[in-house]
């Protein structure tokens, strides 16, 4: 059996390290856009609530539609 190059078990690590750190700090990142919506735009726009609550289902649904595309399912 042919022994494994210690370099490249190190550039191996190297990699898994880097790979995992970039995963926290993208991470991290949507952590930090989820924080700042639900600490600066919802208290801001609490009738965005109050109106949706009181719309009927289907309202709610054309509501969506105007925001994204709901495929019908086939």
């Amino acid at each position: 059996m042919d022994e494994i190059d210690p370099q490249a078990l190190q550039f191996k690590e190297v990699c898994a390290y880097y790979g995992a750190a970039m995963h926290m700090a993208q991470v991290l990142e949507h952590g930090i856009v989820n924080a700042i919506f639900f600490l600066d735009f919802l208290p801001s726009n609490e009738e965005f609530f109050d109106g949706n609550f009181s719309k009927t289902f289907g309202a709610l649904v054309h509501s969506l539609r105007k925001v994204m595309t709901v495929h019908a399912r086939t």
